[in-house]
């Protein structure tokens, strides 16, 4: 009997997924949420690739999961994927439904699936990874995953005993997770260039999770990422089997000790953020059985999707778009101290991280604007900065509590009306950088005042 719902979702599932394509629609969720009300444990029945590999975590899973498939693409592997759908158990369903026979027998060769934190609890007890990422975990959006220690223990209780974990060494909540299994670690060590202050507002864990006395941190990246021990029973972060030990910015190399091996590898991105994504790919590749030259010529710039951080030039002023995800103050936090520490004598920011009506679900809340660290902008470098959407005042508010001058601040209601602004502040203020930060549903947008700053700029130098 239930062999028969299989059969009938997974019919009734590829119908919609094939109407929907045909209708241009995206179908990358929908089909699969009705083949999973239809059976629950549809992903029980689906036949598996040999080789099954998750991410999982707060940031940068999803960058993390399109730099594994485009190194699998390059290297002639068919893969079941997610990268352009949902990482919640319909989006999973649905990658299955496109990539299974009407038997529910699977045509391709690996499977490497993004996979939100909650959503392991209606995925893995069907679908057990052979090998599961985490990037790190932090509060998220108030709404879902605010709590770190309730996320890990959503992931501690479904992770499948098999799977091995590649886990972040600096830091110490994703890190303790299933600690029965096999596993190995990956992290940065301190470069020269830090400082190992901490001046984020925020930190996750502050007490011991043995005895719960106050934590002593040798070494503060950001947040609560870095290395730290408890003085009284002696635990203390993990020890890296992958590290990162030297980041040469100026060459573009970044230096990985494997195991004691150092090798050097392209710098993919100047982004902290990115280059333990990118430690982390190159940990899991090595331990599958990949050459360092393999991962050197198919790892590439390229696998970083556009719809995360570009940059286009404009004769002299260079413009990035940037994913900030509204309501995540640890995501915004990030993007802005990569400005902040983005070299460059006069920078102008475009804030379009108001979630407000941008899903069907939106949020109003305000209050993940005083968990980020938006005194990352109160520098004299960052010479203006504007905001858009219906919550631009409590962004400018914000921005005054930050210590941003009054004068710097420019407020509109819509994403198309800064552009005004953002050209006068390259020829008005001699800005050479702009930053324009944009949440998930605002990528579409983003490129379109980057396209119109752009052209305005070009047009104004050919006209000198």
């Amino acid at each position: 009997m239930k062999k028969l719902r299989f059969y009938f979702a997974l019919f009734a599932g590829k119908m919609i997924y094939l109407t929907e394509k045909a209708l241009h629609k995206n179908a990358t969720f929908f089909p699969g949420s009705i083949a999973v009300k239809l059976c629950p444990d549809i992903l029980k029945y689906f036949g598996k690739p040999e080789q099954i590999i998750c991410i999982t975590g707060t940031n940068g899973k999803t960058t993390v999961t399109n730099m594994l498939i485009s190194f699998y693409e390059k290297k002639g592997y068919s893969i079941v994927h997610n990268s352009f759908g949902s990482n919640v158990a319909g989006g999973i369903v649905t990658s299955f439904l496109k990539d299974s026979s009407f038997t529910g027998k699977c045509k391709k060769d690996i499977a490497i699936l993004e996979v939100d934190e909650k959503s392991s609890r209606l995925v893995f007890p069907y679908m057990e990874p052979d090998w599961l990422i985490c990037t790190n975990l932090f509060r998220d959006s108030i709404k879902r995953n605010a709590h770190t220690e309730y996320i890990a223990g959503i992931l501690d209780k479904y992770i499948p005993k098999k799977t091995k974990l590649v886990v972040n060494a600096d830091d110490l909540i994703s890190s303790r997770l299933a600690e029965g299994n096999e596993r190995l670690y990956f992290g940065i060590e301190k470069q020269e260039s830090e400082s190992g202050r901490n001046d984020s507002l925020i930190r996750d864990i502050s007490i011991c999770p043995e005895c719960d006395t106050k934590l002593e941190y040798d070494f503060v990246r950001y947040h609560h990422i870095g290395q730290a021990h408890c003085p009284k029973c002696g635990f203390s972060s993990a020890k890296s089997d992958y590290s990162v030990t030297e980041i040469k910015y100026d060459e573009n190399v970044v230096a990985i000790s494997e195991k004691g091996q150092i090798e050097r590898y392209e710098l993919l991105s100047g982004n902290i953020v990115n280059i333990y994504n990118q430690v982390a790919c190159v940990a899991l590749l090595k331990e599958l059985g990949f050459s360092s030259d393999d991962i050197k010529t198919y790892l590439t710039r390229d696998s970083i999707v556009a719809s995360r951080f570009s940059v286009v030039e404009a004769g002299k002023v260079r413009i990035m778009t940037q994913l900030s995800k509204g309501k995540n103050s640890i995501a915004c936090s990030r993007a802005l101290d990569f400005i902040h520490h983005f070299d460059s004598d006069a920078k102008a920011v475009f804030l379009m991280v108001d979630d407000l009506y941008e899903e069907k679900e939106g949020s109003e809340n305000t209050c993940w604007l005083y968990d980020a660290d938006f005194e990352y902008l109160a520098q004299d470098e960052v010479k203006r900065v504007v905001v858009a959407g219906a919550r631009n005042l409590d962004h400018k508010l914000r921005l005054l509590m930050a210590g941003v001058p009054e004068d710097r601040i420019v407020c509109v209601l819509e994403e198309k009306d800064a552009v005004e602004p953002l050209v006068e502040a390259a020829k008005e203020l001699g800005v050479d950088s702009m930053f324009i930060l944009h949440e998930v549903f605002g990528y579409q947008r983003a490129n379109q005042v980057r396209e119109c700053v752009k052209e305005r700029l070009v047009s104004c130098d050919a006209s000198n």
